[in-house]
């Protein structure tokens, strides 16, 4: 009896204590130190993970002052529902001005206050959501977007192999009867996009980003039409860097339609770009159709192009995994570094010369290429074809299908090989390296077998290598590789 006894005062100390406690915690008023902005009602019911409960929000857009989070250090998130801004789905409907009136709430600066440190984000239930093409002479986009926001849709169905799922979100661009070539939505210089789980079927191209640093698309599909207007893609790069795609698919009609576009451009609205793309990385893709394009259009103002990682892609019938070209001139030299292809692959490819990477640019240096794993055309496949420009230090292995190891010069030859026999005219002879350079440090070539009693001798460059020996000597070579670097 006496330990029930002390047992029941214990508990009764224990209960009395958490009251005590509990009494002198602060109530959410006494928290919620910060005053409430004036004109503003408090929206109870909000949260950061889903859309329901969503207020309806009037064409004036009303600012919620404060939402009821117990922590004042933790901001919460606010979705726009574009389908309380009058977007509906079907094809009965255009919902250019709905969408626009939604992404202009979004951009709404009174979001950003002291309950609400980030911007909305502006989310596409389920559907397809129609807008239209902005008509020639206009060479404005459809949507215009005046801020970074987040675009979140509820997933893509229509793209790629992925028509038996759920149904989506889908933003399907109506072309009208005189389409101009921009995209359904561009982004430019301090907007970055941050687009995820959702399809955009554009006209003549369905998202472009010039001069931004940095983006992120997670889980999303674009498609294009073929159009035969300037730069027909789905998507369009320039000048941009920290470009991550991850997630989805991209999707053209015709294998002549790139299924992306990395452009260097002299932009006329912003002359300090640095005419370049650099530290791109698209993984996890399917993609129909045409292949990935870059294209120097400028000379470069800045540092070196490339860092470009193409990770688990698998591309239908696309002819080269990705072409370099050129338009410009004065690009004499420019460089292009650090290109890596792993676990990418073609399927029902009818191009039997087609290639990992092919090099189409005159005045291109390119180095630091690892090819792991990856497979283009069709038959036993190139992993590089150089038809012009020069190609540094490169590395293929392992295989997909077939190997695609083969790095092959304009006229489908081997490159420049490291062994080989010469007869010399005159006593000396000249061999170009080229399409092959080396960085630095030029090979250690050695003869293996000539005719001279007093023996040949092999100077080199980076760029070539020179025998002489006596007048007409057949000379057998043989070059390293020159690493002056300790091996560890």
């Amino acid at each position: 009896m006496r330990s029930l006894g002390i047992a029941f005062v214990l508990r009764s100390g224990i209960v009395l204590s958490m009251l005590i406690c509990l009494s002198l915690l602060p109530t959410r008023a006494q928290v919620r130190q910060d005053p409430p902005l004036q004109g503003f009602p408090i929206v109870e019911n909000l949260s950061e993970f889903s859309t329901l409960p969503m207020p309806p929000l009037p064409p004036e857009v009303i600012i919620p002052a404060g939402p009821p989070i117990l922590n004042p250090e933790v901001k919460a998130r606010y979705y726009i529902n574009v389908a309380d801004y009058g977007a509906q789905t079907g094809l009965a409907f255009d919902n250019t001005a709905a969408i626009q009136a939604a992404l202009n709430a979004a951009c709404n600066p009174a979001f950003t206050n002291v309950y609400y440190a980030a911007r909305p984000i502006l989310f596409f239930p389920p559907g397809l959501f129609q807008i239209y093409q902005t008509q020639l002479p206009s060479t404005n986009s459809p949507l215009i977007v005046t801020c970074t926001v987040e675009i979140e849709g509820s997933g893509y169905t229509t793209g790629a192999q992925f028509s038996v799922l759920a149904p989506g979100s889908w933003i399907y661009v109506n072309p009208g009867p005189q389409p101009n070539a921009a995209a359904a939505i561009t982004f430019t210089s301090e907007v970055n996009p941050i687009i995820r789980s959702i399809l955009i079927a554009g006209v003549n191209q369905a998202v472009a980003v010039y001069n931004v640093t940095p983006s992120l698309f997670e889980n999303v599909c674009l498609s294009a039409l073929t159009t035969g207007m300037p730069d027909n893609t789905p998507l369009k790069v320039t000048d941009s860097f920290w470009f991550w795609y991850k997630g989805g698919c991209l999707q053209t009609y015709s294998v002549d339609v790139p299924v992306a576009i990395f452009t260097a451009e002299e932009l006329p609205n912003i002359p300090d770009a640095r005419r370049l793309d650099g530290l791109v990385y698209l993984s996890d893709l399917i993609t129909t159709a045409g292949g990935f394009k870059y294209i120097q259009r400028a000379p470069q103002n800045g540092p070196l192009a490339g860092n470009f990682v193409f990770r688990n892609i698998t591309m239908e019938q696309a002819p080269d995994v990705l072409e370099i070209s050129q338009t410009c001139t004065g690009c004499a030299g420019w460089r292009m570094s650090s290109l890596t292809f792993d676990n990418v692959a073609t399927a029902d490819s009818n191009c039997a010369t087609c290639s990992v990477l092919n090099m189409n640019a005159p005045d291109l240096v390119l180095s630091g290429v690892l090819i792991h794993h990856s497979y283009a055309g069709q038959g036993a496949g190139r992993a590089i074809t150089v038809n012009s420009g020069l190609l540094e230090d490169h590395y293929v292995d392992f295989c997909a299908y077939t190997c695609s190891n083969a790095v092959l010069d304009a006229n489908g030859d081997p490159v420049w090989n490291y062994s080989g026999e010469v007869k010399l005219s005159g006593g000396t002879t000249t061999l170009q390296f080229a399409p092959v350079a080396f960085y630095g440090n030029p090979p250690v070539c050695i003869p293996n077998d000539e005719t001279s009693i007093n023996g040949a001798k092999i100077t080199t460059t980076v760029f070539s290598m020179t025998i002489t020996g006596g007048m007409s000597d057949v000379v057998d070579y043989a070059c390293f590789f020159n690493n002056p670097l300790p091996i560890p």
